[in-house]
């Protein structure tokens, strides 16, 4: 099945012939990861200050976002949670 909103229509029917009125049934397939943007210091090239302020941005136009994870280092996350614009610290 392709990205989107499906509809699955389902009509039953018995051995004596009877025949059931339709069911919907509505399903959403998202295969497709979210994306996003990342801006230090509204994009700039450098900086002289260990304190950093952080532009987020995310969209998944299907299934909508579930949180964001950033890290500081590799190893020790920061924070999970919405989509803020968020100041970090050396």
């Amino acid at each position: 099945m392709k990205n989107g909103i499906w509809n699955i229509h389902l009509r039953l029917k018995d051995t004596t012939e009877s025949i059931a009125e339709v069911v919907i049934g509505s399903v959403s397939v998202d295969t497709s990861p979210p994306s996003g943007t990342l801006l230090i210091n509204d994009d700039a090239q450098f900086i002289n200050t260990p304190e950093v302020a952080l532009s987020l941005s995310g969209n998944d136009p299907l299934s909508g976002l579930a949180r964001n994870e950033f890290f500081k280092r590799r190893d020790k996350l920061v924070r999970l949670g919405a989509f803020p614009s968020t100041r970090i610290g050396s």
